[in-house]
């Protein structure tokens, strides 16, 4: 048994509905960071870095001959 046209065509047009809200996925745009900003944050971040490491306690191995 065939399906009726108007069965078919609301189909075809939920599945174009379907496609059209796919493609239209909302976008955010990620703002430049200014290159000095950048280089700052980088300094930064490499200071945090050596000071977390000098303050891990020193650990090392003593080898005791007798």
């Amino acid at each position: 048994m065939p399906l009726d046209p108007w069965i078919i065509e609301e189909i075809l047009r939920r599945e174009k509905e379907k496609r059209r809200r796919k493609e239209e996925r909302p976008q955010i745009d990620i703002p430049e960071i200014d290159p000095e900003e950048r280089k700052r944050w980088e300094d930064e971040e490499k200071r945090r870095r050596d000071q977390e490491e000098e303050d891990k306690p020193k650990r090392g191995v003593v080898i005791i001959d007798t």
